[in-house]
């Protein structure tokens, strides 16, 4: 059996947790799989605390797959929760976790530090800031790249990555011999490509309305752009009132909220860039899923994903006024019509979708015989 361990509830639908349970979905096909993630209770405590919000649910029961949840009594020892609970960790021949502190909590608590022989460690998350500014950003550099942090993932049966920038670092600059890389994928997009034949550029953000996404940025950005850069700003965080104050201040910026994954279709097709303004991120699907509907991506140096320069263009330093720069040549593309969304996809199709990238991650990460 296969055992996937989230903290935040998996119907909270984050792009780690709809990973997670489509994942779950396609390896139970070959092997029996279960999601753990603790019970909405709990992790809105931390949330609370930390994030200055709680889980919201987004998603439906019918489309989670099988799915335990850990309350307040199966963390305490001895009780028949507890002990069905810890079953479950035993029984599994693996444990895909997100390298997180939470997560490796959760684990050791039910099944110690011998736990780490069938554990993968995906990281799913950002693991340094290459610029940290914030106590926080500082003490999160602290605390995953010390000497223990490396201990523990050097333990750990894989370290799966999801990008190349993160497979050099660990592999050479971290000498952790264990790492694999297998990017994210998503299912190819059969709709037929819409260019806008307008005077305006279609930008798109998706993702938390956190400052770790580069919020401050988004709207200092929208702010110092033209009235013909229409901005998209799909999300829910803690910055949701800075957004709402945004979108009602500067008619060229819309704020659609939290969007279903079924209505995101449309969203993407619609527009012609996205922006990705973040100060750390590991590989975002909502950079696949723009990709696979022909998107341009706009991002930070420290976040390129080094994708083809025809698809992928970074802003060379974190300045408002360089993001903007980059926007003003995005937009002079298209005017030449040089935004090439046929071009994208088919680029997305050979190296990012489902049906490449879903047998690799099978035998790759989960040694499954398909």
């Amino acid at each position: 059996m296969i055992l996937f361990l989230n903290f935040a509830p998996i119907r909270f639908m984050g792009g780690a947790e709809k990973w997670m349970n489509e994942t779950a979905k396609k390896v139970s096909k070959h092997e029996e799989s279960i999601l753990v993630s603790v019970d909405k209770s709990i992790a809105d405590i931390y949330s609370s605390l930390v994030l200055g919000r709680k889980f919201d649910s987004r998603s439906n029961k019918k489309d989670i797959h099988e799915h335990l949840s850990l309350d307040f009594k199966a963390l305490l020892p001895f009780t028949s929760k507890w002990r069905k609970a810890r079953e479950v960790f035993i029984n599994s021949r693996v444990v895909y976790v997100r390298y997180e502190l939470l997560e490796f909590l959760i684990l050791f608590y039910f099944l110690g530090i011998s736990g780490l022989k069938k554990t993968i460690a995906g990281i799913h998350s950002p693991f340094i800031y290459s610029y940290p500014e914030t106590f926080f950003e500082k003490l999160h550099n602290q605390v995953y790249g010390s000497k223990l942090s490396r201990k523990i993932l050097s333990s750990v049966k894989k370290v799966h990555v999801l990008t190349k920038r993160d497979f050099v670092l660990f592999s050479k600059n971290y000498n952790i011999k264990n790492t694999v890389y297998v990017p994210n994928g998503v299912s190819s997009q059969n709709s037929s490509v819409i260019t806008k034949q307008d005077n305006k550029l279609h930008i798109l953000f998706v993702g938390e309305l956190s400052r770790r996404k580069g919020i401050d940025r988004l709207i200092n950005i929208v702010k110092g752009s033209p009235e013909n850069y229409i901005f998209t700003i799909v999300g829910d965080g803690p910055l949701k009132k800075d957004i709402e104050l945004l979108a009602k201040t500067y008619r060229n910026c819309i704020y659609k909220g939290h969007v279903t994954s079924t209505s995101m279709n449309s969203v993407y097709a619609s527009n012609e860039v996205l922006l990705l303004p973040s100060r750390a991120e590991s590989m975002p699907l909502s950079i696949l899923e723009a990709m696979s509907h022909g998107l341009r991506i706009l991002n930070s140096k420290e976040t390129s994903l080094d994708l083809d320069k025809n698809v992928e263009y970074s802003s060379d330093n974190r300045k408002i006024s360089d993001y903007i720069d980059s926007l003003s040549k995005l937009f002079l593309y298209k005017t030449k019509q040089r935004l090439n969304k046929k071009y994208i996809q088919k680029y997305f199709r050979n190296n990012f979708s489902s049906q490449i990238i879903d047998p690799k991650l099978q035998r790759n990460i989960f040694d499954l015989n398909i």
